[in-house]
Parts: C-alpha cells; structure tokens; sequence
C-alpha cells in the first residue's frame, strides 16, 4: 500500500500569503484609515481652534513674567528665548534712550587700569540703579499700576521681568518695557528713564546724563485671527496623519492574526503537520467546478471500496459536500461524506470501518492546528489519512 504520510517540516512564514491575506483584509484597512483620518481630522481643527483663541487673546502680564522668569533664571530648559527676543503674540516693546556720560577724572594717569573692564563696571552701575527697587516703586507709584486688572498683585520681583536694561555702545543706554498694552508699556520705559536721570547724576562717576530718546513702541507682536486656509492646512496634517496611523496599525493587526492563528491555506501548510493535499478547490464557481471533477476522478481511481471524506469543522456544510462530491455515479457508492470531526467525534467509528479517509478543510477557515487534531485521532482509531483537500482556495 503507498504511504501518504508526510514529513512534517518546520513552518516558515509565507510572505505571499501574507501579502495577499492584508489585501483581502483591504477593506478594514480602508475603514480603519477613514475613522483614525476623521478622529485626527478633528483633532487638528480643535488644536488650531486652542491656537487661534489663543492668538486672537494675545498674551498676558503674567505670560511675558512666566517666560522672561524661566529664561533668565533656567527654571525651565525647554524655554530657549525670553519675551524680548521672541515676544509672545499681542505683546508690545517700548523703548528709550538715554544718553550718560562717565567721569573718568578720578582714575586718568592710572596706566595700570584696564579702561575697558572699568567703562563695563560703570555701566553696571547705572544698569542697576534703572532697575533698583525704589525705581521700580515709584513706576507702581506714579503710574498706579495697581489700578491696572491685571496687575492688581503685581511685585517689584515681578516688575523686574518686564524690563530690559543695557548699553549700545560706550554711552548710550537704552530702557525696554515688555507689555500687554501698547500705552502703559510707553509711560513705564518713560518713567524708568525719568528716574535714572534725576537721580544718577548725583553720582561721582557721572559727568552728565539726559534722554536722548522719548520712549516708543519699537516692535508689537500683533495678535491675529487664523483664516479658513489655515484651519484647512491643519486639518488635511492631522488627517494624514491619522489615515497612515490607521493605516498601519490594522495592517499590524492583520499579520500578528495571520502569524499566530496558522490557517491552512496552501499544500505547503498542510506538509508541515505531515498532512497530503489531496486536492485544492479554486474560491471561483467555474474553476472550482473543475476542480470538483478532478477531485471525483481522483477518489474514483483509488483501489478502495469504502472512502470516508470528513469535514475537519463546521465552516464546511456537510450536505453542500455531498452534492459537490457525491454527484457522479463514479464516486456514489464508493464514498460517503460525514459531519465534521470536531463536533462530532462519533464519525471516527464510521472512519474506523472504512479504514480510510479524506479530511477537508476550509482556506482562510480552518486552523492547522483542528486538523493535526483530526490527523492524531483517526492515526489512533488505525485509520489511514489519505491527504485532506483545502476548499475556496484563492491566491495559489
């Protein structure tokens, strides 16, 4: 009698199939691609609505101190500008000019000292004495800053955040105010200015000191509204986005399914649990009615009086197989077509009579794993397994 035990072989991953099995699973792919693009699509539009509000609201007094704290004190790393350099939006930037002029008569003759190193202390000097505690007091002051909503609270240690004090060249100072409101940003560089020139030309190693330039708005970060075109840019981003994502992770799903469940699709899969592809049957009705034939004449040219043909589960209706199989009169009396094994293993016992049997399976339907299953219980019943025929068969 001619063997038709098979080796079993050690699975390898058929990337055929798979590719195929993701192109099947196309239409997930496109839902999937739609629902994460409509999800990401709306995230998009409420991320350039917070942006938009926020824009349209500009920045706050305690926006500008938040920033200028975290830079100038590195309280904060992914702060990498302060609101000078890079303003907020709806902020606004007075300046004014003061022009001072150093008395060196106390240290001309020294050929000691470094006349560089002592026109920076000098400097320093006047610097801090813009931005002292009582300069700034008189600017709450004088200009009841208190009044103000939104410095009700406000602290010299605060006020100090707002203000930017330095020298452009030898002799000429200039006073930055950083504010939310274009006129009071003006009247505090004034007031600054104003003090530092009454009171540091009391000072020995100032000769003489005045305002060179009345304050004024040198740069505004003008608020502005987001128009449909950008609204629409930010959407098509973030659906993009979304699609891919979507994309990507079914396409994932799909091939950890096709990886762990093992389904039977090709003769291959079937060698590798030491099974015999008896036959395979196209998905299409015209190639599978031939294939039917084929798998007819194939039973019927077997020297066996009694065939058993088994369905492996239930994704193969039994009575559908009979009229497929049993059609011809060549192969009528000489097999006969059971309900599946793993639902009912009471079909063994007409096995065992007969002696011999055809399992099928289902493409795409059935695991390899029931029909190792079906394979081990009919070898210990001693029935001889045939092969087993894959049915629907696409892509082989």
């Amino acid at each position: 009698m001619e063997s038709n035990v098979v080796e079993n072989k050690e699975k390898e991953l058929d990337i055929k199939q798979l590719i195929f099995y993701v192109i099947d699973n196309i239409k997930y792919l496109v839902i999937a691609g739609i629902l994460f693009g409509i999800l990401f699509g709306a995230l998009g539009y409420i991320k350039a609505y917070k942006v938009d509000s926020e824009n349209v609201l500009g920045s706050s007094v305690q926006d500008i101190i938040k920033k200028n704290k975290s830079k100038w004190n590195n309280t904060d790393t992914s702060v990498t500008t302060d609101a000078f350099n890079n303003p907020l939006p709806g902020t606004y930037i007075a300046s004014a000019r003061v022009y001072v002029d150093f008395d060196y008569s106390n240290i001309e003759g020294n050929y000691n000292l470094d006349f560089t190193a002592m026109n920076g202390k000098l400097q320093g000097d006047i610097l801090a004495l813009t931005c002292s505690n009582t300069s700034k007091q008189l600017v709450i002051d004088n200009l009841n800053l208190h009044s103000y909503g939104d410095m009700t609270n406000i602290s010299l240690d605060d006020l100090r955040y707002m203000i930017n004090c330095g020298f452009s060249g030898a002799n000429i100072m200039y006073i930055q105010v950083a504010d939310s409101d274009a006129e009071r940003a003006i009247a505090m560089a004034d007031e600054l200015a104003n003090n530092i020139v009454e009171s540091a030309s009391d000072y020995e190693t100032v000769n003489s000191i005045s305002l060179l330039e009345k304050a004024c708005i040198s740069y505004s970060s003008e608020s502005h509204s987001f128009g449909m075109k950008d609204y629409v840019k930010s959407v098509i981003k973030y659906s993009i986005v979304g699609i891919l994502l979507g994309v990507i992770l079914v396409s994932c799903g799909c091939i950890l399914r096709f990886i762990l469940q093992e389904k039977v699709r090709t003769a291959y899969d079937l060698e590798s649990i030491g099974v015999k592809a008896f036959g395979i049957i196209p998905k299409g009705e015209e190639d599978g009615k031939k294939e039917f034939t084929r798998l007819r004449y194939n039973i019927s040219f077997l020297n066996m009086n009694s065939i058993v043909i088994i369905p492996v589960d239930d994704s193969i209706s039994s009575n559908l197989l009979s009229e497929k199989i049993l059609e011809g009169d060549d192969v009528s009396g000489k097999a006969v077509v059971t309900d599946n094994i793993l639902d009912n293993p009471e079909v063994i016992i007409d096995a065992r009579k007969s002696g011999y049997v055809i399992l099928v399976s289902t493409y795409g339907k059935t695991s390899l794993k029931d029909i190792a299953f079906a394979n081990d219980e009919l070898e210990k019943a001693k029935v001889e397994v045939l092969g087993a025929v894959i049915l629907d068969a696409m892509h082989v």
